[in-house]
Order: structure tokens, then C-alpha cells, then sequence
């Protein structure tokens, strides 16, 4: 298994490309600039028609609209507030929507909303919360899980979103636009420097070079030292290098039509932070026999253990690359739009499994497992969306997409958990679907929307450990092993809403939403998984929402209360092996039921001139309704709910979690957001300051409900100071983040396959005060 094992640079080709593209911005900026200042061509700046000056447009519904039109609880922020939040990743959007939970990275990375994500290892399930950049929606949620760059407006959308995006947005969808040309000349330079270790730089150019031809190109750069320290090796683990590019070139050849041609581009390599040891009593046997004071290597266990001792650096390399070409013609009544896309997206994962020196059943370099992935997907959409301020508005639209997963894996081989496989995951879809709303002379709006879906999913798996002794019946698919099924599905949204003035509205909807079947694609895969995918999701959503302007016109407020229940609900849960020389085994099943409701409320005021103060709040109750055979944790006793249905002494307990709350989800969530402006007319700059705090309530870690798994409350406060110069567009920031130093375990409890009395901590940035200052340009 040569493949990364080292931790690897990016290329010197992608490093040309890097300094191609910054060198094409800086060149850009004068030249855009003279092409503007000389040419009668260039556009006028766009009205917004409808859109009064100050509210908030949307696209997130496929088409454009004021936010206080919509039906369905959201969350928009521009990319400017991104910047001045030091909000540069996308696990960072959790910051802006405390519904939002993102975890992980890569092919382990986990979205939910509302309590609801996809946290399996199968390349066949796919994510329940949908990310969709510049219209098309992602294949694996992987993809969306890197730097974001040139953003024009985020928009969550929370709730099932089945009706408009299809199968994939059972639990809500995170909508990325991001910029294009523009009718006059724009560029932005972005670059901060925080002293843990991270270096970010983003920056874009765009507008028309001529009459009817537009072009933006940007890029990015991330190098982040990293924060755990291998003693093994010397290496500091959580450390990462991305780079990436987009262009996007926009046509207009003739009146009322529109051509943009969109290519981007993405490269991240990175070491993976491991676990940490936070208790470790001495003498403790961890998994495969292995006793934990041999091996540790001088780490010393604690809370603020920033140190493992492994023969490996686990790392992760990923590229990504997306051609998508969009034309509208505007029909006057209304306008047809095609949307083509091509996504490549190749991963390459490589773990150290046991985390020690130790020499692991016999192999002296201890248990290594990973291996590549490559997701392609090639989707086409059409729409007619109506055109004009009539009462009668609708979408039309038609979806095809033909999707495929290929992944490798390997453990070492000559042990007792050796493991070495190739599959295929496909995917194909075919669906249509209408939205229309209708306004009533009362300012009653009424609106509904429905979607068919046809979706085959299929496998192809093979085993590839050699065998002396086969079983029969190709019980572990030495030869391939092949699956397919189809599924149709119709799901819908009813919803009402009432103006009760210009500035006031309530709406109330209730919706369907639908995940697809998945195969439970790991290793053990057989004949039987083959035949028996996990089932389908569907939910049932009803939702309560107001949206309005108070205290004069100086604050808008969005309070929307929430009740979904999901039925079959696919989950993956880590079977403890009776032996330690056993493999362990992940199982893909379906959950009988669960439920999430709860309140959200998001209030944006100017109480009085020059003070900006943002507010978000979440209540969420998640709790499991029906899962009568789960798996019991780690060291569940009889006591606490662990029983064999074959009696004592069986070998497959089980226990009962209806009425336990959902993992991964914090009860209370919180963020509060403020700045301050200063006015200096004797001066050529504004000072201002702003404050960012964050509260997150403690989160159940374990599916199975171990109790010990719980991560702590945090609380944290982010603080920054600057100034911006009028006259040359430049904004400079010196910040604080985690300005009290707090330090909390992110994931108490014992690890997988660990014994009751060890305890591991997840590093992450915000776990320890850190400074920076962030340099930005715009012109």
C-alpha cells in the first residue's frame, strides 16, 4: 500500500497554476479597470426590479425572491459577513445557523440540521443534508467539505427539501453562490494570519470585457500548521495545504439569452488529527491485546494532551474538479433555463487503525487501513420559471443525474483483521417536479409543490483477500458480488402564508422528504447485502413561521417552530467484537423512527445608528421513537439495559433505545453577533469592533446512548478590531478567537473498541486563544 503514507505537498504543476492565477489577478485588476473607464459598452449597474433596496434575495428555492417570501425556515449570509466572521471553511457555516452541525472532513465528514445528518462509512448512502454550489447539487457530501472562496451569498435552508432538490435533502439543503461577472468592474483581495499556524489568502477579479461577454476568474491558498504532535514520527498532525481556482465566463451573444460556462478547481492535502488520550489508567489493555504503558512513547494522558505516539501520520488527499454550463432565455412570460454539470471528485484516505507502535497481531508496523475513492457525476436540469410580478407564480422543472462511486480498500493483510476489497456504488435519477403559489386579494398566499422520483441505485463489490479456503456460495463475494433496486417516490409541500401588513407575514407548511435505499458497502459485504439494501428514509415535516420588521424598522425578526418525524432512519453503529481478536463490524440499519422539534428564532437589528446586532437561537429536541434491537455500547451491563434474547452467556445483546435522545446534538444553541462603527470625518479611516460568542449546550457522541460519550458545554467568545480606509477600499482587521482560552473535551468517553475507563479528546482550532489579522481589498 504505497499510497499516502507520506503527507504530500501539492505539485509543482498546481503550484504554477496557484501563482498562474494570482498573477492573472493582479495583471486583471488594471486591465479591467482601463476597460471599464474607456469602453461605452460596459453595462449599467442591475436593478433589482421587485426587490426594494435592503432585502434580502434568495435563490435557494430556484428562482429569486425576497427572503420574507419564503415558505420554509432559512438563513442567508452574504460573503462579506463571511470575511468578517472568519468564517473561511465550510465547517465553519455552523457558526451562522446553530441548527447547523458539520463534523469531519472529506469522505468522513458528517452535515446535519435540526439533529439529522448521514454519519455511515458506505460509499452507496448519501448525505441527508444536500450541499449545492452554483445549482448543482453534490454526489458525496465531501466534496462541499473544504475552503470557501469568492462567495457571493450562503443560504441553509432547513427542513426537508424534497420537493425542489430531490432525494438528497431530507433534512435540508446548504445552497452556495458564488460570485460571477459583474456589470461593472469588481475585485476583491482577502488574506489574514493567525498565529496557530494558519495562512488563508482568496482573491477575485471580474466584469464585462466587451458588450455581451463577462468573465470572473478567483483562488485561494490555505496552509494550517497542525496541532497534535506525532512523537513517532515528529509530524504535526491536523495540518493542511489547499489550493483551488474557479472561472466563470458569461456570453450573451443575443437579446434575452445567457450562456455561463463554469470551471473550478481543488486540491487539499492534510494530516488527520487523532484522538488524544484525555484518561488512560496505567496498565490499560487497549483493542488487539495491546498494553497502552508500552506504547505511549512519553505522551502523557490529561485534558490538555496534545500528543500521540503512532508508526503513521493518517492523512487524507483530495482533488476536485466541476465544469457546469447554464444558459436562461428569457421567453418574456418566462424563462428557460438549462443547467449541465460534470463533478469529478478523487479521495485518498490512509489511517493508522490501532494508533500505537505497538506490533499488532505480528505485523511490526501495527494495523494501517485506507484507500482511494472517485466520485464522478454527470446531472441535467431544466426549468420554466415564470416571469413578473403577477399573483401566479410557478417552477417546471426536470432532473436527470447519473452518478457512480468507486472505492478500494485495504487493511493489512496477513492478520486477523486483514481486509482488501473493490466497489462500485452507482446511482441514477430521474425525476419531475412543479412549484406554484397563488397570492389572494387578502394577501393570502397559498402554494404547494410536488415531485416524482425514480431512483436505481446498484453495487458491484469484490473481495480481494486471497483465501485457501473459500466459503461456498460465495458467502464473502470472492467472485463479484452485484445488487440493484429501484424505488419511485412522490413527495410534496402544502403551504399557506399570510401578510399581515407589508413588513409582517406568518406561514404554516407541511412537507414530505425522502432519502434513497443505500447498500451497507464495508468490509464483511456478502451475497445477502447485495439483495437486502438499507431502506429508504421518508418524512413527514410541519412547520410554523413568522417573519417581520419591528421596533420601527431597526430589527427583522424570523421565529419558526418545527415537528419531523423520520421513519426508517439510516444509521451505522460499531458492533463490539466478544473476542479482541475478532474484527470489528460496522452495520448499516434502519432505525425505526425518531423525532426532532423544536424553535428557532433569528433576530438582525440596528438599534440605534451605526450598531449592528445579530442573534440566532435553537431549541431542538431529538429523540429516538423506535429501535427495539440496537446494539449494546462498550460496556453496557444488564443493568443499564443491555440483555441477549438467547439468554446469558449469548453472544448477540442487544437493548431497547426507544426514548433516548439523538447523538450529535446540542439541546441549546446559541450565537450572538455585534459591531460597532465608528465615525471619523477628520480622519481617512473608521475604526469599529465587533464580537462574535457562541454557545453550544453538551452533546450525547454515541449512537448507542453511552452516557460517559458526552462532550462538555462550551461557550466562546471571538473579538476583532479595525479600520476601514475610504479612500482606498482597504479594511484591516486585528482579531482574538476563543478570547478566554477556553479548553473543552470535544468527545468525552472511550473511543471505539476502548475500554469503559479510557477517555479521548478530539482537537480542534477553537479549543485554545489564538490572535490574527486579516488584510482585505475591494474595488
Amino acid at each position: 500500500m504505497s499510497w499516502g503514507k507520506e503527507p504530500r505537498l501539492l505539485s509543482g504543476a498546481s503550484r504554477i497554476s496557484a501563482a498562474a492565477v494570482i498573477g492573472f489577478w493582479l495583471a486583471a485588476v488594471p486591465a479591467f479597470a482601463q476597460s471599464e473607464a474607456e469602453s461605452s459598452a460596459v453595462k449599467a449597474e442591475q436593478d433589482n426590479g421587485a426587490f426594494d433596496r435592503g432585502v434580502i434575495v434568495v435563490t435557494a428555492q430556484k428562482r429569486a425572491q425576497a427572503i420574507d417570501e419564503i415558505t420554509t425556515a432559512i438563513t442567508a449570509v452574504s460573503g462579506e459577513e463571511l470575511v468578517a466572521r472568519d468564517i473561511t471553511d465550510f465547517a465553519d457555516l455552523q457558526e451562522i445557523s446553530p441548527s447547523l452541525r458539520i463534523t469531519g472532513t472529506g469522505a468522513n465528514g458528517n452535515i446535519s440540521i435540526r439533529g439529522i445528518g448521514t454519519s455511515v462509512f458506505s460509499t452507496s448512502a448519501e448525505s441527508a443534508v444536500l450541499p449545492v454550489i452554483d445549482d448543482l447539487a453534490t454526489l458525496q457530501s465531501g466534496q462541499a467539505l473544504d475552503a470557501l472562496s469568492d462567495v457571493e451569498r450562503v443560504e441553509v435552508l432547513r427542513g426537508p427539501q424534497g420537493t425542489l432538490f430531490g432525494k438528497g435533502a431530507s433534512a435540508g439543503v446548504i445552497n452556495i453562490v458564488t460570485r460571477g461577472p459583474t456589470d461593472r468592474f469588481q475585485a476583491n483581495f482577502n488574506g489574514q494570519y493567525v498565529d496557530d499556524g494558519r495562512l488563508n489568502i482568496q482573491l477575485g477579479a471580474g466584469g464585462y470585457l466587451t458588450e455581451g461577454v463577462g468573465i470572473r476568474v478567483a483562488g485561494y491558498y490555505n496552509d494550517n500548521s497542525g496541532l497534535v504532535r506525532n512523537r513517532a514520527t515528529g509530524t504535526m498532525l491536523g495540518g493542511l495545504q489547499g489550493f483551488g481556482f474557479r472561472t466563470k465566463l458569461r456570453l450573451e451573444p443575443v437579446d434575452n439569452l445567457s450562456l455561463d460556462i463554469n470551471y473550478s478547481h481543488a486540491e487539499t492535502d492534510e494530516t488527520v488529527a487523532p484522538s488524544t488520550y484525555r484518561l488512560l489508567p496505567p496498565n490499560t489493555r487497549l483493542p488487539f491485546n495491546v498494553v497502552a504503558n508500552d506504547y505511549l512513547g512519553g505522551v502523557q494522558p490529561g485534558p490538555n494532551n496534545r500528543e500521540v505516539n503512532a508508526n503513521f501520520d493518517s492523512t487524507r488527499t483530495s482533488n476536485t474538479d466541476v465544469v457546469s454550463l447554464r444558459g436562461e432565455y428569457d421567453l418574456g412570460f418566462a424563462s428557460v433555463l438549462s443547467i449541465t454539470g460534470w463533478q469529478d471528485w478523487r479521495n485518498v484516505t490512509f489511517n493508522d487503525f490501532d494508533g500505537t507502535t505497538a506490533p499488532v497481531f505480528g505485523s511490526p508496523t501495527g494495523i494501517t487501513q485506507g484507500g482511494p475513492y472517485k466520485a464522478q457525476l454527470f446531472s441535467q436540469e431544466f426549468r420554466l420559471v415564470s416571469n413578473g410580478p403577477g399573483p401566479f407564480q410557478y417552477i417546471i422543472g426536470a432532473y436527470y443525474a447519473d452518478g457512480e462511486t468507486d472505492r478500494s480498500f485495504e487493511r493489512t493483510l496477513g492478520t486477523p483483521l486483514a481486509s482488501q476489497w473493490d466497489s462500485t456504488a452507482g446511482t441514477t435519477t430521474k425525476a419531475v417536479y412543479a412549484n406554484a403559489s397563488y397570492m389572494l386579494p387578502s394577501r393570502t398566499e397559498i402554494s404547494g409543490g410536488i415531485r416524482y422520483n425514480n431512483e436505481t441505485i446498484s453495487v458491484e463489490f469484490q473481495n480481494l483477500l486471497p483465501s485457501n479456503n473459500p466459503p461456498p456460495n460465495n458467502q464473502t463475494c470472492l467472485d463479484l458480488c452485484v445488487g440493484e433496486s429501484s424505488d419511485d417516490v412522490v413527495t410534496y409541500k402544502l403551504a399557506v402564508r399570510q401578510e399581515l401588513d407589508p413588513d409582517n407575514s406568518v406561514y404554516a407548511s407541511y412537507s414530505t422528504g425522502y432519502k434513497g435505499g443505500a447498500y451497507d458497502i464495508t468490509s464483511g459485504f456478502s451475497p445477502s447485502r447485495a439483495a437486502n439494501p438499507a431502506a429508504p428514509e421518508t418524512v413527514k415535516s410541519y412547520e410554523l413561521g413568522y417573519r417581520g420588521v419591528i421596533i420601527d424598522g431597526r430589527a427583522t425578526v424570523a421565529l419558526t417552530g418545527f415537528w419531523t418525524d423520520y421513519d426508517d432512519f439510516q444509521r451505522q453503529a460499531a458492533v463490539v467484537p466478544a473476542d479482541p481478536a475478532d474484527p470489528p463490524e460496522f452495520r448499516l440499519t434502519n432505525v425505526g423512527a425518531l423525532r426532532t422539534k423544536g424553535v428557532e428564532l433569528e433576530l438582525r437589528t440596528n438599534p440605534f445608528d451605526n450598531l449592528q446586532l445579530n442573534g440566532f437561537l435553537a431549541y431542538i429536541d431529538a429523540v429516538i421513537q423506535e429501535y427495539p434491537d440496537a446494539p449494546c455500547y462498550n460496556g453496557q451491563t444488564e443493568a443499564e439495559g443491555c440483555v441477549d434474547p438467547d439468554g446469558p452467556g449469548g453472544s448477540d445483546p442487544i437493548q431497547d433505545l426507544a426514548g433516548t435522545r439523538l447523538n450529535g446534538v446540542p439541546e441549546w444553541s446559541y450565537n450572538i453577533f455585534a459591531r460597532y462603527d465608528f465615525d471619523t470625518p477628520s480622519a481617512p479611516f473608521d475604526p469599529f469592533i465587533q464580537a462574535d460568542w457562541s454557545y453550544r449546550s453538551s452533546i450525547l457522541n454515541d449512537f448507542l446512548g453511552n452516557p460517559d460519550a458526552t462532550t462538555e458545554a462550551r461557550s466562546i467568545l471571538d473579538a476583532a478590531f479595525g479600520a476601514s480606509f475610504r479612500d482606498s477600499n482597504l479594511t484591516v482587521t486585528v482579531f482574538v478567537n476563543n478570547v478566554f482560552d477556553k479548553f473543552y473535551n470535544s468527545t468525552a468517553g472511550a473511543p471505539t473498541f476502548h475500554p469503559t475507563t479510557v477517555e479521548a479528546n478530539n482537537i480542534s482550532r477553537e479549543q485554545g486563544r489564538s490572535f490574527g489579522a486579516r488584510l482585505s481589498v475591494r474595488y
